[in-house]
C-alpha cells in the first residue's frame, strides 16, 4: 500500500499488516510517536482518504471527536488500501523533544581491540524518538555519564547502538563489563547534525575516528529513503582504525549508488582528503556530513570549500575523541 502524508507530501510503502508507524519509520518519515504498544496516543493521524484497519490491542483512548474525525493510532492500524493521512512530523533537531528512559543492554560485542559495541534496548511503551545523527546521554551505575552519538538509524527505535573507545578508558572499562539486562538511563537526544530531508542532491559523509558513529546513523537513514542520488562515504582513520570496514565494503558492493573511501590519517586532512575529492564529479552539487575532532573539522570544511562545496551546505558536529 502506498501512504501519503500531509501536508509535507510524503509518501512512502506499507508492507500488508504492517503497523503504518512501522512503515513510516523504515521509510525514514520523522513522525510524532513515543512507543510501539498503544499507550501514549502520541501518533494520532487523521485518515483523509483510503481505509485503515486496527491490528493491535491499544490502552489509550480516543475521543468521540477524535474518532468522528477518522483520528487513529498509526501504532496499532494498518493500511488495507492507498492512504492520505494527515499527521505531524518533525522539521527539525527543535521539534523533537528531551526524553529519559531506562534502557536494558542487549549485548556488548567487540568491533576491534580498541571499540566496543553497546546494544542497548528500549521498551516497548517508551522507545526513543530521535533523528539520525543526534546525541544521547548516558548515565551508568557507577556515576559515569557520557553523552555520545547514536549509531543506528530512527528506523528502528527500540534498539540503540553506541561506539564505544578505547580512548576513553574509563567508559571502555565499564561498558566491557557489563551483562545482558544491566540498566542504562539515557537522556536525549541532543545535537543538530542531522539531515536536510528536503534537500534532493547527492550526499557526502566524511567521518574521522570514532565520529563514524553518527555518520553511520546518517547513512542508515539516507539508505531507508530509497533515494537514487550518490552517497560518498569518506572514513579517516589511523591504520586498521576502520573498525566497521566490512559493513561499509558490504553497503558499497551491494549498492549502485554507494561509494566508500577508507583513507589514513596520515598527512594533513586537506592533502588526504583531496585524492578522493578530486575524483568526485560536479562535487559543488553535493551536501557535506561532517564528524570527527574540532581541529580536523576546520582543515576538512577547508577542502570542501576549495571543491566548490558552499559553507551553507557543509554541515558539521565535533567528537571528544
Amino acid at each position: 500500500m502506498k501512504i501519503r502524508l500531509l501536508p509535507s507530501q510524503r509518501e512512502f510503502d506499507q508492507r500488508p499488516n504492517e503497523s503504518v508507524l512501522e512503515a513510516a519509520l523504515r521509510g525514514g518519515v520523522a513522525l510524532n510517536y513515543g512507543c510501539h504498544a498503544g499507550t501514549c496516543g502520541k501518533c494520532i493521524a487523521r485518515v483523509v482518504s483510503g481505509t485503515v484497519t486496527r491490528i493491535s490491542h491499544s490502552d489509550f483512548t480516543l475521543t468521540e471527536a477524535e474518532r468522528a474525525q477518522n483520528t487513529v493510532l498509526l501504532c496499532c492500524n494498518s493500511a488495507t488500501s492507498d492512504a492520505v493521512l494527515e499527521v505531524r512530523e518533525a522539521e527539525g533537531s527543535a521539534d523533537i523533544p528531551l526524553q529519559t528512559i531506562d534502557l536494558r543492554v542487549r549485548k556488548v560485542e567487540t568491533l576491534s581491540p580498541d571499540m566496543l559495541l553497546l546494544h542497548l534496548r528500549t521498551p516497548r511503551s517508551n522507545t526513543l524518538r530521535f533523528l539520525a545523527g543526534q546525541r544521547a546521554q548516558l548515565d551508568f551505575d557507577n556515576g559515569i555519564t557520557r553523552r555520545l552519538s547514536i549509531a543506528s538509524c530512527p528506523c528502528d527505535s527500540l534498539n540503540l547502538q553506541f561506539h564505544i573507545a578505547a580512548s576513553d578508558a574509563e567508559l571502555f572499562a565499564r561498558v566491557r563489563d557489563l551483562s545482558v539486562n544491566d540498566n542504562v538511563k539515557l537522556s536525549g537526544p541532543f545535537g543538530t547534525l542531522v539531515f536536510e530531508e528536503h534537500s534532493n542532491r547527492p550526499s557526502l559523509f566524511i567521518a574521522y575516528g570514532v565520529g563514524f558513529a553518527p555518520i553511520k546513523s546518517l547513512l542508515e537513514h539516507t539508505l531507508s529513503l530509497e533515494r537514487d542520488q550518490p552517497v560518498h562515504v569518506v572514513w579517516l582513520a589511523a591504520p586498521q582504525g576502520h573498525y566497521l570496514h566490512n559493513y561499509c565494503r558490504a553497503l558499497a558492493d551491494a549498492l549502485d549508488n554507494v561509494h566508500y573511501a577508507p583513507l589514513t590519517d596520515e598527512g594533513a586532512v586537506q592533502d588526504v582528503l583531496a585524492q578522493t575529492l578530486d575524483t568526485l564529479e560536479n562535487l559543488g552539487n553535493y551536501d557535506a556530513y561532517l564528524s570527527g575532532p574540532l581541529q580536523l573539522l576546520a582543515q576538512a570544511r577547508t577542502a570542501l570549500t576549495a571543491h566548490g562545496i558552499p559553507d551553507e551546505r557543509i554541515f558539521s558536529e565535533a567528537t571528544e575523541t
